[in-house]
């Protein structure tokens, strides 16, 4: 972080993940959500990607959920059920929410007004800031992070494996 103070060229991001921020994002087992810096319209946004079975997200604008979102969690205990939550902006998570798996930002707010408990299940990587007030809980769990739920993975060519052409 030392060497990136502003946190804009995402280097702890790099460290942690292995591939830039853009490439996480680039990645089509990640689904970009826009617009969810805003709690009362992001909770429906997210409720629909879950639906459809996304564990993966980039949030390019910022990541804010309440009480007031269609679900009260994200992931689930046990290996491979957790959820990755990516932004280079703002989190701010305020209620009654369970979240299982890994939460990066450049700034992260949990129970910022005081109100629920925000309970992270995973562990949170944050290049700025980390505010928690209330009584939420932030618990390092390793089942939350492992398994085929969190690996988005880049599509690569493999030599050998295939070819798209008639010999």
């Amino acid at each position: 972080a030392s060497s990136d103070p502003t946190c804009s060229n995402s280097a702890m991001f790099r460290t942690y993940f292995g591939v830039t921020m853009a490439e996480y994002a680039a990645s089509p087992a990640v689904r970009t959500i826009p617009n969810c810096d805003q709690a009362n319209t992001c909770g429906s946004l997210v409720n629909t990607a879950l639906n459809d079975g996304w564990k993966n997200f980039y949030f390019p604008d910022g990541f804010a959920l309440n009480s007031s979102a269609p679900f009260s969690s994200m992931g689930a205990a046990g290996a491979g059920n957790g959820v990755n939550i990516v932004s280079p902006g703002d989190i701010d998570i305020n209620g009654n929410i369970e979240i299982h798996g890994l939460i990066f930002s450049n700034s992260a707010n949990f129970n910022d007004l005081g109100t629920g408990t925000a309970d992270i299940y995973g562990a949170i990587v944050t290049c700025a800031a980390q505010r928690s007030n209330g009584n939420g809980t932030i618990s390092y769990d390793s089942n939350a992070l492992g398994g085929p739920g969190l690996r988005p993975g880049v599509m690569a060519r493999v030599p050998g494996s295939w070819r798209d052409f008639t010999p």
